[in-house]
């Protein structure tokens, strides 16, 4: 796909230059085996609260298998890759509090600054200051593919997805 620049900086490509929808992020979004699995069954689920509230969050490559190895305990993890149309989106400064998703009111997504990520015992999940993405309706996103990140990579099969037709949702059976 011929990469183009956007108002979402450097995540962005273009599908078609005719398209109807024609800019779409791809993010990632790190998880267990276990939730992978819950996934598989009935799609993605929404984090019910957040650093910005409710919604699904996604993050770049490189923070979400960070994140995934946290969250499956270094083990059987899984990096989903997910196409997402932003939409409107709403850009927060890090110092905002808004774990109440306000910004849903108005916005389709947000995004933010993650601070430093620490696990309960005070050890490093991701290191460093990260940014992150939330997006309120799943029909804005696509899963185009998973990784074991221990295994293989595979494009899009086994997850129930959202595909993009003529700007309609049309939900495929898992």
């Amino acid at each position: 796909m011929p990469r183009t620049p956007c108002r979402y900086g450097a995540y962005c490509w273009c599908v078609d230059a005719t398209s109807s929808i024609p800019f779409l992020v791809r993010l990632f979004h790190g998880t267990s085996s276990e939730n992978a699995s819950g996934i598989e069954r009935v799609g993605l689920q929404p984090s019910k609260k957040g650093h910005i509230g409710p919604g699904f969050y996604f993050t770049t490559q490189e923070h979400a298998q960070a994140i995934a190895r946290y969250r499956g305990h270094g083990q059987h993890t899984y990096l989903l890759e997910v196409e997402v149309d932003l939409g409107n989106l709403k850009n927060k400064k890090a110092e905002e509090d808004d774990q109440d998703g306000r910004w849903r009111q108005k916005y389709d997504a947000c995004t933010t600054i993650h601070p430093r990520w620490v696990d309960p015992q005070g050890h490093p999940v991701v290191d460093k200051p990260f940014r992150e993405w939330c997006v309120k309706d799943h029909a804005k996103m696509t899963i185009v593919g998973r990784q074991q990140l221990d295994v293989n990579y595979q494009k899009g099969s086994g997850f129930q997805c959202h595909q993009v037709k003529h700007q309609q949702i049309i939900v495929i059976p898992g």
